[in-house]
């Protein structure tokens, strides 16, 4: 314990309050709030700190996908957090004149069409039997739903023990390594803009979520290291009239918003179109985004001026800002951060967004085909067709004309600015969500991919503050290791869509018209539906590289990846590195102190959740060897550990789980066999109420589970059922048990996995992250 001060000392400060840095300060406090007894129990003098410039949740919706994986990593907030539940089906006021209730509406798929034709074909998201996650789907969701809810989180967080602090209308002026306080390191100063006052606080570390323009960056030091997009977007969210039913946008029809999004090519680049709020709305809202605004102006011969609302701005403003060469168009705020690829920022340029009425003149020259074709396919209009044309666009929440940064931090962590001695080599100062990436919108990543970056950090943050001086900065160096090539992945994949998208439409319309679903139907398995989840976490994430070199090692061992498959075929689908096993439904039979026997339920995620900061061990074996296990970690090791252990199944289950009856949905077809309009009777909610799980806390002393309906196994092995699983094996005429052992951070990755892993083995890996001899 420090020496009393009256100076504000903070374990962790969160500078930036978006999606990223809200979920980041609750989940660190989620980790420090439940440390178990073991490691000394939960101290009430840490403390979680978070500021934000703005004065509450954004009233842009910015971000508008959660991804399955993103709600599962919402999960780790706890069993008494809804904000994964409410996510997915709370129902919360737009914030508008209206005011409507709107909940989320899971994508059931992405229709592509061109001027004339109303669908070519259909891009499908993975299934729910192939995703194997409790929340199979990705959901619409506007950002500042998203930030509501955390922010209510928070909220209920300090109210119930007052270790999170969130600081509206503050903002980051200093940041520098400070020896005032030796175990409070990092010397921040922050403004009050309500006040102007200014005051400093101390901290043990800092972690930058304040976006693309991020002031924790440039006073870190850190440069931003890529390139800017000389392609404009042009982004809206507003309603459609149509010239065939009023303010009606074809409810009735096959087609239900919430579920389908479009994307339509034509000479002029592509447009998006996706609803905001649900199918029970008469004309819900939409986003559309236009690549290639400024040029499809150019192109039609006219002033750029004259599609901008350039009131109250500097003349030439249009001309500058489209010239900047190494701006960045901020689609949030229509400003140019200025950004440069060192890190430091540059005199801001006005960005006039467009006005409605120049929108609405680029969005009917790009989709002349009536809404009725647009929602429910049907035959090619003609070019004289009187109604191919004509939309109204009206009652804009946003509009806006931006830019991108194709953008990588060139360091996730470093020690404070200005440190000596043995703090020049302490990793300090942190970057996540957009501070540490920026890209295009293409393929929804953005949010995403930095909510990741903070359930990554959180638990690695939160080891560090409870092991003191005593932590390992090898842990932390992980941050960066695992997530920078995740960042520069999804930088490179979502630059290679829009280039599709802005400059080569006709060349994208062939791919996903022709060539994709030719190769989707003759070579299955190339083209399926979750190699399309990478870039969101469904898939391998990070490998197993172990290095000598400070920074490049991962928290993932590469020893097990020899022991996937058994000497009996039996194998893991997925190596050590790979989400771990979320869906499934495990069931274990309690007893109280009346002698009462009860079934419990709960879902592997529930499993992961409910060991909060140690990392679970997963043993796994049939049910009628599960007794012949032996497993033993050392006591030291035992207190950064859960183990549990999971029943397989020798027999197939009576009762077949309904996601293993789906009909298998290719990634792509042609516009002739969409399945869109044949979900539009109103199932699309009811299918996904019956794919998701409720989730549930699990008992305290319950540790052995049967997988009921074998999907645990099926996720791991392929299979619901098998004799012994390989884990058998005679040696000298006896018959030795060994299990599968899975030990899977609190973050949901599997740091080890394979067959016979023993707990001095688990020990000796976990010894490089976190001190062992902790209590």
């Amino acid at each position: 314990m420090p020496a009393a001060t009256h100076d504000t000392l903070v374990d962790v400060a969160v500078l930036g309050g978006g999606p990223v840095g809200l979920f980041l300060g609750n989940l660190v406090h989620e980790y420090l709030s439940t440390v178990p007894s073991t490691l000394g129990g939960p101290d009430p003098a840490r403390r979680v700190l978070v500021v934000e410039r703005a004065d509450g949740a954004s009233p842009n919706s910015k971000a508008i996908a959660v991804h399955a994986r993103t709600l599962e990593v919402m999960a780790s907030l706890g069993p008494e957090s809804r904000v994964a539940q409410d996510l997915v089906d709370g129902e919360l006021p737009y914030p508008d004149r209206r005011g409507d209730l709107c909940a989320g509406s899971p994508i059931e798929a992405m229709q592509f069409g061109d001027f004339k034709h109303s669908s070519l074909g259909e891009l499908n998201p993975p299934t729910a039997d192939r995703i194997q996650s409790p929340y199979p789907y990705i959901m619409m969701r506007p950002q500042f739903d998203t930030e509501r809810l955390l922010i209510d989180e928070m909220k209920r967080r300090t109210a119930k023990d007052g270790a999170i602090d969130l600081r509206l209308r503050t903002e980051v002026v200093g940041l520098r390594a400070s020896t005032r306080h030796a175990e409070y390191p990092v010397e921040i100063t922050l403004r009050d803009l309500a006040s102007g006052t200014s005051r400093v606080v101390f901290a043990k570390y800092a972690v930058g979520c304040d976006g693309g323009r991020s002031t924790v960056r440039h006073l870190a030091g850190i440069a931003l290291e890529g390139h800017t997009r000389e392609d404009i977007f042009w982004m809206a969210d507003v309603r459609i009239r149509t010239n065939e039913g009023g303010d009606r946008v074809s409810r009735d029809t096959a087609w239900n918003a919430g579920r389908v999004f479009k994307i339509s090519f034509s000479r002029f680049g592509t447009v998006f179109m996706m609803p905001l709020q649900g199918d029970h709305l008469r004309d819900p809202i939409h986003r559309i985004v236009m690549l290639g605004g400024d040029e499809q102006v150019a192109a039609m011969g006219e002033p750029l001026e004259s599609f901008l609302d350039t009131a109250g701005l500097p003349e030439g403003a249009a001309a500058s800002s489209a010239k900047a060469a190494d701006g960045f168009l901020d689609k949030h705020s229509g400003g140019d951060s200025g950004t440069s690829g060192s890190g430091r920022r540059t005199a801001a340029v006005p960005t006039p967004p467009p006005t409605l009425a120049g929108f609405e003149r680029l969005f009917n020259a790009r989709l002349q085909v009536p809404w009725s074709e647009v929602v429910s396919p049907g035959e090619p209009v003609t070019l004289d067709d009187p109604h191919r044309t004509g939309y109204t666009l009206h009652d804009a929440q946003w509009l806006t004309r931006f830019r991108v940064n194709e953008r990588v931090a060139a360091a996730y962590g470093v020690p404070a600015p200005g440190a000596t001695g043995d703090e020049a080599s302490r990793l300090r100062v942190f970057l996540a969500g957009d501070a540490a990436h920026v890209h295009s919108p293409a393929g929804g990543m953005g949010m995403n991919l930095g909510l990741q970056d903070a359930q990554n950090l959180a638990f690695k943050l939160a080891a560090a503050v409870i092991s003191g001086s005593t932590g390992r900065d090898t842990a932390l160096a992980t941050y960066g290791a695992e997530r920078r090539p995740m960042a520069q992945a999804v930088v490179a994949n979502t630059s290679r869509l829009t280039d599709l998208g802005a400059r080569f439409p006709r060349v994208l319309r062939f791919i996903l018209g022709t060539v994709l679903p030719f190769f989707a139907r003759w070579f299955p398995r190339v083209l399926a539906p979750e190699k399309t989840a990478a870039n969101v976490g469904l898939a391998t994430v990070y490998p197993a590289k172990p290095s000598a070199v400070a920074g490049e090692a991962t928290w993932v061992d590469a020893k097990a990846a020899s022991r996937v498959t058994s000497k009996g075929g039996v194998g893991l689908l997925h190596a050590a590195g790979h989400r771990g096993p979320a869906r499934g439904l495990l069931q274990a039979i309690t007893t109280d102190s009346t002698g009462k026997a009860s079934a419990v339920t709960a879902a592997p995620l529930d499993l992961i959740v409910a060991s909060r900061i140690t990392h679970s061990v997963l043993l796994l074996a049939p049910h009628d060897r599960m007794d012949q296990v032996k497993f033993t970690l050392p006591s030291a090791c035992a207190n950064w550990c859960t183990v549990q252990l999971i029943s397989l199944r020798t027999t197939p289950p009576a009762v077949p789980h309904c996601l293993t009856q789906q009909s298998p949905v290719p990634l792509i077809v042609t516009g002739s066999d969409c399945h869109h309009g044949k979900l539009g009777d109103g199932k699309g909610r009811s299918v996904r109420d019956a794919m998701q799980l409720q989730r549930t806390a699990v008992p305290a002393g319950v540790a052995r589970w049967e997988d009921a309906n074998g999907d645990v196994a099926q996720y791991l092995f392929g299979t619901t059922h098998h004799h012994d699983f390989g884990v058998s094996k005679v040696h000298g005429g006896a018959e030795a048990v060994r299990a599968w052992a899975l030990v899977v951070r609190p973050d949901g990755i599997m740091a080890m996995a394979g067959l016979g892993i023993t707990g001095d083995e688990v020990a000796e890996f976990l010894a490089k992250f976190v001190p062992l001899g902790v209590e």
